[in-house]
């Protein structure tokens, strides 16, 4: 029965998609409440700010943290200071976090809905999706793919390559860890950003209004 819901999740999730980076806009299923293109644009270009800001934080805090007591510290970033900056992000109707079926931190697995948005991209090979986002007739739901680096193989790359403190720390905070085996430019997991409509776009407007 698992299987089969999300066979037909896989079947319904394009009639919402909206991506960029080449392709059209897909029409969505008839019935099926709809924003008007400008506001589209508005949130998408909002959304895309505020995972650049985000992303930029998680990446100094990463440097401190490497810096100041090496790989093995860098884990508490991401267990612990990344999810206080999405909740220093999540405000006036919005919600920002990081998703991934290989997750380090339990909160950070999937719904079924956001994995079939991650198996889009997961299925992507050229990397041409840069984004996806549905709209509910409530909620406007962003999706952006995240995508390995360097730095991110100091506690996600091959197991017998890290660091002895990284696994011995990992083996103790993470018994269940599925985040480590992988190579650069890998896909990660997303972004997901959850804005509520109508309050959500008032916000969405200071943000794409703000300086990068």
């Amino acid at each position: 029965m698992k299987n089969l819901y999300k066979f037909i999740l896989l079947l319904l999730v394009p009639l919402f998609l909206f991506s960029c980076g080449g392709g059209e806009e897909q029409t969505a299923e008839k019935g099926t409440p709809s924003l008007s293109k400008s506001d589209e644009q508005l949130l998408q270009t909002a959304a895309d700010k505020l995972i650049m800001k985000f992303h930029n934080n998680l990446k100094m805090e990463l440097g401190k943290a490497l810096k100041e007591g090496g790989p093995a510290n860098a884990i508490n970033v991401c267990s612990e200071i990344a999810p206080e900056i999405a909740d220093s992000f999540s405000a006036n109707g919005w919600k920002i976090k990081r998703v991934s079926d290989k997750n380090r931190n339990p909160n950070n697995h999937p719904t079924p809905a956001q994995m079939a948005f991650l198996e889009l991209f997961a299925a992507d090979s050229t990397r041409g999706l840069k984004h996806a986002s549905n709209y509910d007739g409530e909620i406007f739901h962003y999706y952006k793919p995240i995508h390995t680096n360097s730095l991110c193989l100091t506690c996600h790359g091959d197991k017998d390559n890290l660091a002895p403190e990284v696994v011995e720390k990992l083996n103790e905070r993470y018994p269940d860890d599925k985040a480590t085996g992988y190579d650069v430019n890998q896909l990660r997991g997303m972004f997901v950003v959850d804005i509520k409509m109508p309050e959500g776009k008032h916000y969405a407007e200071e943000i794409a209004g703000s300086e990068s």
